[in-house]
């Protein structure tokens, strides 16, 4: 009861700043903390598919300390286990002693409380979070006292890399399929299937959070979140129509990754995406190109690691005579070159083409 008063004591002492009102879920969120039912005088809500909650919820969890709030600069100093993080209000990130964490969600005022982003922060310090979509309920427990049911059951998904195993945490079997990692110069990036709700379609995957991309070093065979460097996040579900990670290929010092985005209760996606990024600079991320891989449309892909090079070849029907059309593109990952190729041939070895003064056979992957 102290460290709350304390807390309370706090958090009314921040002047009010008002938050932008499109960005605000006017729905109320129990939260559960380490099996008890938390009560705040702010109540959760949800931005942009992120939940935010009063920093005093953060505050519950073994480990954590609010050490100081800085009024003039509307920034808050935690002690999360053994590091410091500093959140200011307004900005999408946690600076923490010697690396920085981007946030799906700036931090922000709600009546005189600082909310942050409930999951980002939670598992900065180590703790599990868990979303209960039929309930519309959080549970987050503490590194030592995970009993949640959840928790409980979670599994891992094997993944060869390099002729290395690795194991990434899925919380159930089904999930396995959906989560993915590459290796590339800076480390190891994964990222493991979000959690999806009982209630849902089975048959079909609709994430209850976006996917997140983490980076890790190639020595940690057994990948988790705590010792892992957090990238980005996917978009979050809007509208209906969700963002399904559908692999992770590494180039170099590069990421290529697809993507389909898919309506709820619909057989096939809308459309897939192959996607850049260079691992040190996630805000770089890049779209390479939009395809149809579902409807009689074929895609398939190959990389050319030395060159840093992805390469892909659309199947698009529609001829009168029953015959496709094809397309091909380079994608050169060290120039941020993209290039539509005019002349290739399709052998059985893979794809036949010159680029920048080089012939090149390139084995192709169907998505």
């Amino acid at each position: 009861m102290r460290k709350r008063a304390k807390l309370a004591v706090l958090f009314f002492a921040v002047a009010a700043v008002a938050a932008s009102s499109h960005a605000l879920a006017a729905e109320r969120i129990p939260i559960r903390v380490n099996g008890s039912m938390i009560a705040s005088g702010v109540s959760p809500y949800i931005s942009k598919g992120t939940t935010l909650v009063p920093l005093s919820v953060i505050a519950e969890l073994k480990g954590v300390r609010i050490v100081s709030w800085d009024h003039p600069n509307k920034t808050v100093t935690l002690a999360l286990n053994k590091q410091q993080v500093k959140l200011k209000v307004g900005e999408a990130f946690a600076t923490g002693e010697s690396q920085t964490y981007p946030l799906p969600a700036a931090a922000a005022l709600r009546h005189n409380r600082v909310m942050v982003p409930l999951r980002s922060v939670a598992e900065l310090s180590g703790a599990a979070v868990t979303w209960d979509s039929a309930r519309k309920t959080v549970s987050v427990d503490s590194p030592a006292e995970t009993s949640h049911p959840t928790a409980a059951r979670r599994q891992t998904a094997e993944i060869i890399i390099d002729g290395s195993h690795y194991t990434i945490p899925v919380v159930s079997e089904e999930l396995k399929r959906y989560s993915f990692a590459a290796s590339t110069s800076k480390g190891i990036v994964w990222s493991p299937a979000p959690e999806r709700s009982e209630f849902r379609d089975p048959t079909v995957y609709y994430p209850d959070e976006p996917y997140t991309f983490y980076l890790s070093d190639p020595k940690i065979h057994s990948l988790n979140i705590h010792q892992s460097r957090k990238l980005f996040a996917l978009p979050a579900a809007e509208d209906g129509k969700y963002t399904i990670l559908d692999g992770i290929y590494g180039v170099g010092d590069y990421v290529i990754y697809h993507t389909y985005v898919i309506g709820k209760g619909m057989a096939q996606a809308f459309e897939s995406q192959a996607w850049a990024m260079k691992v040190t600079e996630p805000q770089s991320r890049k779209k390479i190109e939009t395809f149809h891989s579902a409807g009689g449309y074929f895609h398939s892909f190959g990389i050319v690691q030395q060159d840093g090079l992805y390469v892909s070849l659309s199947q698009i029907p529609g001829n009168p005579d029953g015959s496709y059309n094809y397309e091909a593109l380079v994608y050169k990952t060290t120039t941020d070159q993209t290039v539509r190729l005019q002349n290739f041939t399709r052998t059985t070895k893979g794809l036949q083409f010159k680029f920048d003064g080089k012939n090149y056979t390139v084995p192709l992957t169907q998505v």
